[in-house]
């Protein structure tokens, strides 16, 4: 019956998609996309209508006048217009919004002009506006989505143990997390892919919790977090240094908005839908010319019981729109899920129900010959769409009504899925929620597809041991070492687990109870609110009994003062010296020393983090907001018991303490380079040297005082580090 039913439609969509005149609009007169389409209904009243072409436009060719529009209820109207940054988009902007329920007759006239030489006829076709405002419609949408996950969380919570950390902290100054962060675990930590983890932690209802957007170190210690009043969605790192991040609220989303910041975490741009549409918080993705691809959700009354035996008269039908905007909020393209898909497409879809979500897209990415990959969860199907025309270039998905591949090994396939993209290798990622194998559970898989001969072959996939199963949310993305970070989605403990080639765990981060996450990020990140002399201090072979300084030198970077408040790191060898709070300002630095004494510690390579945090409160001094900067540490230790033996194989560097004049002795190979160091890490004075296994180093001209002598070997990877005293 759903068959037939779908035969029915599109049989009659067909038909008025022909009358409309659309194929003679798009088709004969040379445009490659307009939009709305011709014949389109549902639109929203403060519609822009664009028109591109396959090659350049002459500006000069554009008139207002050009374009005629005939209301139905409004009468004419006049537009302005303005030829998109890409040269081929022209965008007319009606002067006032159009009236609810009205049809709009569009004329283009003849006379716009390409580049080439080719003017463009004239051409006419219609759309229709809505019947009426459908916020409430969104808004209840959005309510009932909510207490779905909530009802299914309260249905299978369960308390878990939580598994103590594999790092201990030690802290410095008034080191103090607010009472309601949520402080993850890290549970597994056996060399991880480098960078910081970007999330959004969201607590549910009735957890001791407020919702931030953090930036995590491999130790689970924040670089960053912000609380904020609302939920919030997508934290990550976008182009040029920049975050970005979705704050939203179900029972009111017409507050949804994008946040951009820069890397000093001022706010700097605000992004919106555009043509009247309502930001949703699922999918963003941010090119390197500022556009960016957004989604919403659209929900039109539609009477179901014309579409599908026993539906409903009155029901809410939840539609997808997925838009390319400029930099300067212009849109470039607009796509919509009412023109190519059906209602019936929906998987395990109440059809007779008041609400309806067919689609219910979930990401939105570009694949790597720039064309646009959605993600739609309850079609179990990821989507291919061209991102000039807006045709759907091809449908994937084993369970997917649609699907167009054949599948060579996987009889499982994904279910109700989140996270598609393509990755570096052109294979495709997708987090399986798994919301109906058999039983349930959610994992990480990789797709080669054949996209000529739609073939599509399963070439990895991760599920945890034990199974995870988050009916919702989740993200599954490759690193550039060949890891795959796996955010579960609504489940926990376990919060995220990176995995290698081999599926090894490398990387496991825990989360309180009731806490869960919509996606993950591993990138890089240095805020430029305030710098430091070093990324890293490399303190070489210590073979001694006191402690060996060096300064960390904070430069503040930012128009206001900071404060120092705190600092942390986690291995004993290494210790701040410096008494915190330190308040610095504006341009101005100070000095922190950072010891190094493994006493006792044994013989191993230490590597460890300090960070400073500057702790401060945000908005209206009710948020709380931390910024922090990282040193990396590094050193080897050698019992002081065979200092002797160890001069006599490696390098020695006498008289110490000097005068001036300082004879280096290799035993380990030829001298390279010799590069002197102040405490402050400052290079004072750097020598090549030619050859040899001996050098005479001349310090006279240097100030009394604690040195560092970086010696280079040829053939040798680490550099052998020794502390001199000239007196």
């Amino acid at each position: 019956m759903i068959k037939l039913m779908k035969n029915f439609i599109l049989s009659i969509s067909l038909a008025l998609f022909l009358l409309s005149g659309s194929f003679l609009a798009m088709g004969q007169t040379g445009w490659q996309y307009i939009s709305p389409l011709p014949g389109s209904k549902w639109i929203n009243p403060e519609q822009t209508i664009s028109f591109r072409m396959g090659e350049q436009i002459l500006l000069s060719s554009l008139d207002g006048n050009l374009l005629q529009l005939e209301c139905s209820k409004s009468g004419s109207m006049n537009c302005d217009f303005v030829l998109a940054d890409d040269g081929r988009t022209v965008i007319f902007t009606p002067v006032k919004p159009f009236a609810f329920g009205e049809t709009i007759q569009v004329t283009l006239k003849k006379g716009i002009t390409t580049f080439s030489g080719k003017i463009i006829e004239e051409i006419t076709f219609s759309f229709q506006i809505k019947q009426r405002e459908t916020i409430s419609l969104l808004a209840q949408y959005y309510i009932d989505q909510e207490e779905e996950d909530l009802s299914f969380v309260k249905n299978n919570a369960v308390t878990s143990t939580q598994n103590k950390s594999v790092s201990e902290l030690i802290t410095y100054g008034d080191y103090v997390l607010p009472g309601n962060y949520m402080s993850p675990t890290i549970t597994a930590l056996n060399n991880p892919f480098p960078g910081y983890t970007f999330a959004t932690p969201r607590p549910n209802q009735g957890a001791p919790y407020k919702q931030y957007n953090v930036i995590l170190d491999q130790f689970g210690e924040p670089v960053f977090f912000l609380e904020w009043t609302s939920n919030c969605n997508l934290f990550q790192k976008i182009v040029d240094d920049k975050l970005i991040f979705c704050a939203f609220s179900n029972p009111n989303p017409s507050v949804n908005k994008w946040y951009v910041l820069n890397n000093q975490f001022q706010f700097i741009d605000t992004l919106y839908m555009g043509n009247g549409y309502t930001i949703d918080q699922h999918g963003i993705y941010m090119m390197e010319n500022g556009n960016h691809l957004l989604i919403a959700y659209d929900p039109q009354p539609v009477g179901m019981d014309t579409v599908y035996p026993g539906g409903n008269p009155n029901a809410s039908v939840v539609g997808l729109i997925i838009q390319e905007l400029d930099a300067n909020h212009n849109v470039l393209f607009q796509w919509r899920s009412w023109d190519h898909f059906n209602i019936l497409d929906g998987n395990h879809v109440d059809f007779t129900a008041a609400s309806i979500d067919y689609v219910h897209g979930n990401s939105v990415s570009l694949t790597l010959d720039n064309q646009i990959l959605i993600s739609c969860r309850r079609m179990d199907e990821v989507t291919k769409i061209d991102r000039n025309t807006g045709d759907v270039l091809w449908r994937f998905g084993l369970h997917a009504q649609n699907n167009m591949f054949s599948f060579t090994n996987d009889t499982t396939g994904f279910s109700h899925q989140h996270d598609a993209r393509q990755i570096e290798n052109g294979n495709f990622t997708v987090y399986d929620n798994g919301v109906y194998h058999t039983p349930p559970f959610s994992r990480g898989v990789e797709y080669e597809l054949d996209e000529s001969n739609l073939t599509a072959t399963l070439v990895w996939d991760y599920s945890h041991d034990p199974l995870i199963y988050a009916n919702a949310t989740g993200s599954n993305h490759r690193l550039p070492n060949n890891n795959s970070l796996i955010c579960w989605g609504l489940t926990w403990p376990i919060a995220f687990t990176e995995v290698n080639s081999n599926n090894e765990i490398q990387w496991e981060l825990n989360y309180p109870d009731f806490v869960w996450n919509f996606q993950a990020f591993r990138q890089t990140w240095e805020t430029g609110l305030f710098s430091t002399n070093f990324d890293t201090i490399d303190y070489g072979y210590y073979h001694d009994y006191i402690p060996w300084p060096v300064i960390v030198t904070i430069t503040n970077q930012s128009d206001d003062e900071i404060t120092i408040n705190s600092a942390s790191n986690h291995s004993p060898a290494f210790s701040l010296a410096t008494q915190l709070p330190q308040t610095i300002a504006t341009q101005e630095t100070k000095n922190f020393i950072v010891n190094f004494y493994p006493e006792g510690l044994g013989q191993q390579d230490f590597e460890d983090v300090i960070t400073f945090n500057y702790d401060s409160y945000f908005g209206d001094d009710s948020l709380s907001r931390r910024i922090a900067r990282q040193v990396v540490l590094k050193g080897t230790t050698i019992d002081p018991s065979s200092i002797d033996a160890f001069e006599k194989r490696s390098v020695g560097v006498f008289p110490n303490p000097t005068s001036g004049m300082v004879e280096i002795h290799s035993q380990e190979g030829i001298i390279e380079q010799i590069t002197v160091s102040n405490i402050f890490g400052e290079v004072v004075q750097q020598q090549p040297v030619s050859s040899g296994l001996e050098f005479n180093l001349d310090l006279g001209e240097l100030a009394n005082g604690i040195y560092f002598i970086k010696i280079k070997l040829q053939n040798h990877d680490q550099q052998i580090v020794k502390k001199l005293i000239k007196r």
